[in-house]
This record gives structure tokens, C-alpha cells and sequence, in this order.
């Protein structure tokens, strides 16, 4: 059943058959046609998404904000130098060797754990550079 506009008010239905036209069957039945099918589901997995380095960043990260802040709360924006070398008030300075004995741990544990890909691969370049930070800066202070 169809309903059909008239162009006022009451709407009026009809009975809708297949009228013909070329693509018609033959015997004057209405033409069946197969659902479509459902559009391919996206993935919203990430990839990589059960690389380690995703479950081990959340321990590492509180290391990394450490040598941002050693690296970044001094004057001007530059190297606290006092925190970096341990004369600051609070003694807080020793901090950086704790972040840089917790990331040589993190690095060591990670090796065992990491994959080829992306994921780890920026891990271990990341706890490479800020290993590489940490002595340089403990060995100035």
C-alpha cells in the first residue's frame, strides 16, 4: 500500500503493483531485491594497540614530567641547575637520580617486553635520550 498526495488535505492510498518497464520480470510480479549488506565496520582499535610500550609508559611517565620540569622550571624557561644539582632548597635535586636509576630499571625490564614495532620502538628511543639527559646533567652538577 501506498500513500499517495492529492494536493489537498486527505491523502488517499493505493495498491502499489509493478507496472512493467524494462527491468520488470516477465510474469508481472514484483521484483525482489536482496538487502544490501551492511557496510563494513572500521576497526576503532588503534594499531599496534597491544604493544607493550602502552602499558609501560604509564609507569615511565612520571620520570619523563621530573627531567621536563629539571629541564625546564630554571630561569627563563631553562635548566633548574639548582634542582639538577641537589643545593635547592628542599633537596629535591636528587630526584633526577632517582628518575635516572627508575628509567635504566624501565629500560632494562622493557627490553625483554618490546616489539619492533612503532610503539616500542619510540619507547626505547625516548628512554635512551632522557638516560642520555640524566648523566649529563648529573655529571655537571
Amino acid at each position: 500500500m501506498q500513500a499517495v498526495y492529492t494536493g489537498d488535505i486527505s491523502i488517499t492510498t493505493t495498491n502499489a503493483t509493478n507496472s512493467g518497464g524494462k527491468n520488470a520480470p516477465p510474469d508481472g510480479s514484483a521484483a525482489q531485491s536482496a538487502p544490501a549488506p551492511p557496510p563494513a565496520k572500521q576497526s576503532t582499535v588503534p594499531p599496534y594497540s597491544t604493544d607493550p610500550a602502552y602499558a609501560e609508559i604509564k609507569t615511565d611517565a612520571p620520570y619523563f614530567s621530573l627531567i621536563n620540569a629539571v629541564l625546564t622550571k630554571g630561569q627563563d624557561g631553562g635548566v633548574n641547575w639548582d634542582m639538577a644539582s641537589g643545593t635547592d632548597a628542599g633537596g629535591s635535586g636528587k630526584s633526577i637520580y632517582v628518575a635516572l636509576a627508575m628509567l635504566k630499571d624501565a629500560q632494562s625490564r622493557f627490553q625483554q617486553l618490546a616489539t619492533s614495532d612503532e610503539p616500542s620502538s619510540t619507547l626505547n628511543a625516548a628512554l635512551n635520550t632522557a638516560i642520555t639527559v640524566c648523566t649529563a646533567d648529573n655529571e655537571k652538577g
